[in-house]
């Protein structure tokens, strides 16, 4: 874990974070919703992003970060 990651680490699990590291960020559909593209573009999204794939473990060696322990369906 790289030291900005363990430090939105850090202060989340201080409570001290407040909404400093969240994004309220609102979607809009005209029309009917094609779920299958939707699903494939996330997946496109998260194969360049790995990161987005993966949640944050507590260790006996500090926090690691883990493969997330299921897919955004």
């Amino acid at each position: 874990m790289n030291s900005a990651a363990h430090g939105v680490w850090f202060t989340e699990r201080a409570g001290v974070a407040g909404t400093a590291f969240h994004m309220a960020l609102g979607i809009w559909f005209d029309g009917a919703l094609d779920h299958d593209a939707l699903r494939e573009a996330c997946a496109a999204v998260v194969a360049r992003h790995p990161a987005l794939s993966r949640a944050v473990a507590d260790t006996a060696d500090g926090p690691r970060f883990v493969r997330a322990a299921a897919e955004v369906p």
